[in-house]
């Protein structure tokens, strides 16, 4: 009998370490966790720049927010609790999550650059400027311009 409550026991602690280590393996991969974090950076800031009655700038609309997270996570077809475990899973891992950043840093800069480069195409060319007429002071005090005739002032 006590063999046998060893060998359960044994079975039962065994299965609950596995089961634990699975669970702490379980993320999302770099790819797609890449992608959710990366629209989620862009609702954030789209969410300070909003200028509606209750937000003036440079603050989170947290209502906004909420909304945003919920669709970002059913697009990508991702539970809040998944996507949580995953972003504890890689803080423990702060490697994976360095790669992580700095592939989001390269992917944001790469669209900071082509929405420069599209403005740049859309705003209208400057015109030429218009020339202006100088004034030179001549050594009898008067001033006269540099084409057109003199003035005495």
């Amino acid at each position: 009998m006590t063999r046998f409550l060893s060998v359960t026991l044994f079975i039962v602690l065994t299965g609950s370490v596995f089961s634990c280590q699975q669970a702490d393996n379980q993320h999302l991969p770099p790819a797609k966790m890449e992608q959710i974090m990366f629209d989620i950076g862009i609702a954030e800031s789209y969410s300070t720049k909003s200028k509606d009655n209750t937000n003036f700038g440079g603050i989170k609309n947290i209502d906004s927010l909420a909304v945003y997270y919920t669709d970002i996570l059913a697009h990508h077809k991702v539970t809040p609790a998944e996507f949580r475990q995953s972003l504890n899973w890689y803080k423990k891992h702060p490697d994976d999550m360095d790669s992580l950043y700095t592939h989001l840093t390269i992917k944001a800069d790469q669209l900071n650059a082509e929405e420069s480069r599209r403005k740049k195409l859309m705003a209208p060319a400057t015109p030429p400027p218009v020339p202006t007429q100088t004034m030179a002071p001549s050594p009898g005090g008067t001033v006269k311009p540099q084409s057109g005739p003199a003035m005495h002032m």
